[in-house]
């Protein structure tokens, strides 16, 4: 019995309602000039918006390491949108993407450290797709600026994967319960009598 309320407490709180939606900084590390980003983007409630503006975030963390590393952070005051209303930016709940738009699009997230910058911007001839810019500065140094790849996912973060932990916990504890679900209909058919 201890077994299958352990189960049922596992998948309670596999099922809790979140407040907010934590995502990762997704790491393009080809594409930043010798540098390594991390940290997260809060959305606010269930995290989707379509298109997204500064009141859908709570907040992020950032980190890029390399020569010219730099950390920063900040609140939804600290993330711009532009134009506001954009197609460009959406989120699904999962992930925060930089949509390829008919239209110019920039999400920057700027704090005290530096700045992350995705742009979608006209060729310099204004012939052909808009191009997507992928910029970071910090400490007054340009750490990159990249034009990423036209066909790039342009996921700018996700929801990390559950851990293999909670993924072996489950099934360790289901096995348990399977193993042992001939004790459980027999308490159950005492209880019965």
């Amino acid at each position: 019995m201890k077994h299958l309320l352990a189960v049922l407490f596992i998948f309670s709180l596999a099922v809790t309602v979140r407040a907010d939606v934590v995502m990762e900084f997704i790491d393009y590390p080809s594409d930043q000039n010798g540098h390594s980003i991390s940290g997260t983007v809060t959305l606010a409630g269930a995290g989707i918006c379509d298109p997204c503006s500064p009141s859908d975030f709570v907040g992020f963390n950032l980190n890029v390491t390399g020569p010219l590393g730099f950390a920063t952070s900040g609140t939804s005051t600290n993330i711009l949108i532009s134009p506001i209303g954009t197609s460009g930016i959406t989120a699904d709940g999962t992930k925060l993407v930089w949509a390829e738009s008919p239209e110019e699009a920039i999400i920057q997230f700027s704090g005290s450290g530096g700045f992350l910058l995705y742009q979608s911007r006209p060729h310099s001839g204004g012939a052909g797709p808009l191009l997507p810019i992928y910029r970071a500065v910090g400490g007054g140094n340009l750490v990159w600026n990249s034009v990423l790849p036209v066909d790039i996912s342009r996921t700018i973060a996700a929801v990390p994967e559950p851990s293999a932990f909670l993924y072996f916990l489950l099934l360790g504890t289901s096995i348990g319960c399977w193993k042992n679900r001939h004790q459980v209909l027999s308490l159950v058919k005492t209880k019965r009598q």
